[in-house]
């Protein structure tokens, strides 16, 4: 007789979704939405998406208040900029500032008229190419970082780094040397071929 399966933890969040047509899966779009529309916290417009689709207005504002990128404010023009290792040490931390008074707006806040924000993230995955910022979804990148964002010098996005051809050719076997396997079974045939001292030959 096999033993009897444990039962399954029980998710209330997941039932309740699956009761109400998985409204679940429209939540993130609409918070995203509603996130553009506002510069307020998460705590006056995350609720009202919640109801809007169908969840308790908690289920909205949990993930709202949860992901800095819906509980950062965010102007009609907003920016992220890389404050992670890499970029910290392109410019040793000073590209911040220097983003922060290109375009009057602290990191975490937005201007008076709503019109500009800043957000301070992690990684943009452009290590590379530090310090590197998103604007909007336009990556930008390199030294200039605060004067490309300031509209004073050409806008950089960066390329993706790729090793050239001759590169590889390296990491090819020149035809004119041996295998690794050959060379250590050659190795090995030596060793079998080599006398057997006295000691050996009477078996002490």
């Amino acid at each position: 007789m096999s033993a009897p399966r444990p039962a399954e933890p029980y998710d209330a969040f997941r039932a309740l979704a699956a009761r109400r047509g998985r409204p679940a899966e429209r939540l993130t779009e609409s918070l995203a939405g509603a996130r553009a529309e506002t510069a307020d916290g998460p705590e006056a417009w995350a609720p009202p998406v919640g109801i809007q689709v169908g969840l308790p207005a908690a289920a909205a504002l949990g993930p709202a208040s949860y992901f800095a990128d819906f509980a950062s404010p965010h102007g009609r023009r907003h920016v992220r900029v890389c404050t992670a290792t890499a970029c910290f040490a392109a410019e040793a931390g000073r590209h911040l500032a220097d983003v922060e008074a290109a375009l009057g707006v602290a990191a975490g806040d937005v201007t008076p008229d709503g019109e500009r924000s800043l957000q301070a993230v992690r990684c943009l995955g452009y290590c590379y190419a530090g310090p590197a910022a998103l604007d909007g979804d336009a990556p930008r990148t390199g030294p200039a970082l605060a004067t490309q964002l300031a509209g004073r010098e050409h806008l950089r996005a960066p390329e993706i780094p790729a090793a050239p051809a001759v590169a590889r050719l390296h990491l090819s076997r020149p035809p004119d040397r041996p295998a690794l396997p050959r060379r250590v079974g050659a190795r090995r045939a030596r060793r079998r071929r080599r006398p057997l001292s006295g000691a050996r030959r009477s078996g002490i």
